[in-house]
């Protein structure tokens, strides 16, 4: 099973939806995470243009004004997805391979917000989904904040933002492990799924 989790920064220009429709069809992905489309509406022919015959059913969350929006796609020949939980922040959709029936839950696919007013709603919202889900779950998406000191690069470092996005990865068993001085942030008790 392959996914493709991408921030592709908005798909408003033609020019930015042909990349993403070379990426996805060179990368022979089974179902593709995207954050920040910055949409806020997908029509079905606008998403052919991008998943082509393959990527062929989505489900959308629209932009918050200028900012956000989440596409979670996947290939019906492949996986067999049905909506789990659409909320502000993600949505969560379980799927079952179409050739063992093994069940999962992806992507949860975020997006947070860049605002720290707001991010305890955001860290509530998948608290709330862990609730929800009793099988194996992945999280893709685009967190926007940090986790340790190391990942800040320019401006104030908020401790308190810190401590809670720790608390976060804690609760709900996750690790940011490192991968070619990139982060990602996995499941460690589902590191079999990886």
């Amino acid at each position: 099973m392959k996914i493709l989790s991408w921030n592709v920064r908005g798909l408003g220009r033609s020019s930015k939806r042909y990349l993403l429709k070379d990426v996805i069809s060179t990368s022979h992905v089974d179902i593709v995470c995207l954050q920040e489309s910055k949409l806020q509406e997908l029509h079905c022919s606008t998403w052919r243009s991008i998943g082509g015959k393959c990527i062929d059913t989505f489900e959308f969350l629209p932009a918050l004004g200028t900012a956000g929006g989440i596409i979670i796609a996947w290939d019906r020949s492949q996986v067999i997805g049905s909506l789990i939980h659409k909320r502000k922040f993600s949505i969560t959709i379980g799927f079952s391979n179409s050739f063992n029936n093994s069940n999962w839950a992806c992507s949860t696919s975020v997006y947070g917000l860049n605002s720290s007013s707001i991010r305890t709603d955001f860290w509530n919202e998948l608290l709330l989904i862990k609730n929800l889900i009793f099988i194996p779950w992945v999280i893709c998406g685009d967190f926007n904040t940090v986790f340790t000191q190391e990942d800040k690069n320019k401006g104030d470092i908020n401790l308190r933002d810190i401590s809670n996005s720790q608390n976060f990865l804690f609760e709900l068993n996750l690790i940011d492990p490192s991968f070619n001085r990139r982060r990602f942030t996995w499941n460690n008790s589902q590191s079999d799924l990886i």
